[in-house]
């Protein structure tokens, strides 16, 4: 996969048009493909073709129906056939690198229709079977990465100097193992809801100015708070478990998807089954579905392979079990080609 991409998926389509002749292609008809999906990351996109006369112009259509997927870029190649015995003749290609796509987006091809009756009438394929046309698409879709950037800006220069500082901090927080951490209840509202409403509401800990954070050692707070007052994080590869924990818990965004992207750059065979299990855990779909893919490489029928099936029942939930073998089922689907059979 590009690096520039975090997801990207390929299908192809034929469709099969029967009785195609110069009577039956006329202003007004028009033909719809069933619906077909393709997998781009966890998100199944739903589509259909349709062929079409209007105004004496033919039309062939890609539709995308789904609409709540994120936009993304799509490739299109579009060839025509006529069969001709156990062979099919082209008669007409075109590649489309396709803009942004965005809600209720469809992108077609047009031909004046007495240019497309000519492919009927091409006497070069006088033995072919003039009335049938076939369409084959080939559909590559792609998702870009959202690069995650912390911008230095004055006041986090100034927060800087107060990290791990008592000057002019309010509140102290207590770690799992007893490690206390001035803070500045301004500064951590300011970064984290959680933290602004604690501090906002009538709590006990507004009234000790103390917060005890019986599920985190010191360490990770440590790094934790690092990042809001600095924008940085040491060691995150050795921490990136827990602090990934801490940053959920506490709505940090940006320290959440540094945490995902540490994790994606050392996914690997070996560490696949764990990451899964944080990915499904803070719902992080993009890593999610790279270790699925990374796990059904590496074993190449997952569901025959009893030993690993079994290796990762004992570390993570049914239910994600079977998010595993739907998703490799469906990343197989994505592999065959789509057929669909119409009369004009």
């Amino acid at each position: 996969m590009s690096d520039s991409y975090k997801y990207t998926a390929k299908r192809e389509i034929l469709w099969k048009i029967n009785n195609v002749t110069r009577e039956t292609l006329k202003n007004g008809v028009t033909l719809h493909s069933s619906d077909f999906k393709v997998l781009l990351g966890l998100n199944e996109i739903k589509w259909c073709l349709e062929f079409r006369c209007d105004d004496n112009i033919v039309y062939f259509f890609l539709t995308r129906k789904t609409l709540e997927t994120d936009n993304f870029t799509a490739y299109q190649e579009l060839d025509i056939y006529k069969p001709y015995g156990f062979y099919d003749i082209r008669l007409y290609k075109k590649c489309d690198e396709s803009k942004v796509y965005t809600k209720n987006k469809c992108v077609g091809w047009s031909w004046k229709i007495e240019n497309f009756r000519s492919f009927l009438d091409d006497h070069r394929y006088f033995f072919s079977n003039r009335n049938v046309l076939k369409f084959s698409l080939k559909l590559t879709l792609r998702q870009k990465r959202r690069q995650i950037k912390i911008v230095e800006s004055n006041e986090l220069l100034r927060n800087t100097k107060l990290f791990n500082s008592i000057k002019d901090s309010d509140f102290t927080c207590i770690s799992s193992d007893g490690k206390e951490f001035p803070v500045h209840s301004k500064i951590l509202a300011s970064q984290s809801p959680v933290f602004d409403k604690m501090f906002n509401a009538d709590m006990s800990e507004t009234k000790t100015k103390t917060v005890k954070i019986d599920d985190i050692d010191g360490d990770t707070f440590l790094e934790f708070l690092r990042f809001i007052y600095t924008g940085q994080v040491e060691n995150l590869e050795d921490m990136v478990s827990s602090l990934i924990y801490v940053a959920d818990k506490y709505e940090i965004i940006k320290l959440k998807k540094l945490c995902t992207e540490s994790l994606m750059k050392n996914l690997s065979i070996g560490n696949a089954s764990e990451t899964l299990i944080l990915a499904d855990r803070f719902n992080e779909n993009f890593l999610l579905y790279e270790c699925i893919q990374i796990i059904i490489r590496s074993n190449h029928n997952f569901r025959s392979n009893k030993s690993l099936e079994q290796n990762i029942k004992e570390l993570i939930d049914f239910e994600l079990v079977k998010k595993v073998m739907d998703i490799n089922d469906i990343i197989k689907e994505n592999d065959k080609i789509i057929e669909f059979n119409s009369t004009l």
